[in-house]
């Protein structure tokens, strides 16, 4: 059935509430720990490249005190290319809404109110963007992407660098702490040296079924994500996040340590947002706005991250 109020009526009509209380948007809690980690990082120009290395020297050995040198070069080191991807949202002002929404009518600046749509709306096809692999075509790399152990990634193929590749389970229905195919297992198999996973991300039903799985004494949140708005609990002090966007059976484990994971963005182009301008001359006193984002994910190590693909909450 239609709405009884169209969008004008409900933002200028008598005894409104001045204060629109949104009800679509989801924040997410990856986005947010990067920002938090100081990995949102401006680059311009045509590409983004980042270096590695993706095999051992393979020299060390004992010898003989006597013995030759034998110098020899190996290639160790390569760079991952990506290109920047380009995102925009759209919004306007109808001439029906400028005189509607005007003078001692305005309960709700809806100039402002759509601006503040904008972003969310944008920040909200980011996070669903992080789980959508190849999103209608022009997207940025996901996670899905990035966290396996097959698919090329940044132009370097898994067969050329068997580094390249993050550990990956599509088959473990049951979400268990520790023993074969558990929690525990993952994060061993991809542990490199100091780094390994210590953030992970799933649905909110699997994050129930982990936090039922965690005794109390050993939950330990992360205090700075609760107070930016994401419930949690750890495992191994790596914390727990349900997110609305994650798809069913997804359970990521990711290494955010410093300097592993970013995402790289046109400094002039960060959710930027234009002025209103009138939209001549087809729509004549209609203002338009936009937001842009311009740029792709980075991950320098997926040897540190694993997934699960077909887990089940209720087993």
């Amino acid at each position: 059935m239609a709405l009884t109020y169209t969008e004008a009526q409900t933002v200028s009509d008598d005894n409104v509430d001045s204060v629109i209380k949104q009800q679509i948007y989801q924040s997410s809690p990856f986005m947010t720990k990067l920002e938090a980690n100081n990995e949102v990082v401006a680059d311009g120009g045509n590409q983004y490249t980042f270096p590695i290395r993706y095999q051992e020297l393979g020299h060390a050995d004992a010898t003989d005190p006597d013995a030759q040198f034998v110098f020899e070069k190996v290639d160790t080191r390569t760079k991952g290319v990506l290109p920047p991807r380009f995102y925009k949202s759209v919004t306007m002002l109808t001439w029906l809404e400028r005189i509607t929404n005007s003078g001692k009518e305005q309960v709700v600046d809806l100039i402002l109110d759509k601006s503040e749509e904008l972003t969310q709306d944008m920040k909200n096809r980011w996070a669903t963007d992080l789980y959508t692999t190849n999103p209608r075509g022009d997207g940025f790399i996901s996670l899905d992407v990035i966290v396996d152990d097959a698919v090329d990634y940044a132009g370097i193929a898994v067969g050329d660098a068997a580094a390249w590749a993050a550990t990956v389970d599509d088959a473990e229905t049951e979400l268990t702490l520790y023993g074969e195919n558990s929690l525990s297992e993952m994060k061993n198999a991809c542990k490199l040296g100091q780094d390994y996973p210590n953030f992970h991300l799933t649905t909110n039903d699997l994050a129930s079924k982990f936090e039922s799985l965690v005794e109390p004494q050993k939950r330990y949140p992360d205090k700075m994500m609760a107070n930016a708005g994401f419930d949690n609990c750890s495992f191994h002090g790596a914390p727990v996040f349900g997110d609305y966007h994650c798809p069913a059976g997804y359970w990521y484990g990711l290494c955010l340590k410093k300097g592993i994971w970013q995402i790289r963005y046109h400094p002039k182009e960060h959710f930027a947002v234009s002025k209103w301008e009138e939209l001549k001359p087809q729509y004549p006193k209609n203002l338009g706005k936009y937001v842009t984002w311009v740029g792709n994910l980075i991950c320098k190590c997926r040897y540190v991250n694993f997934k699960f693909t077909a887990l089940d909450y209720t087993i």
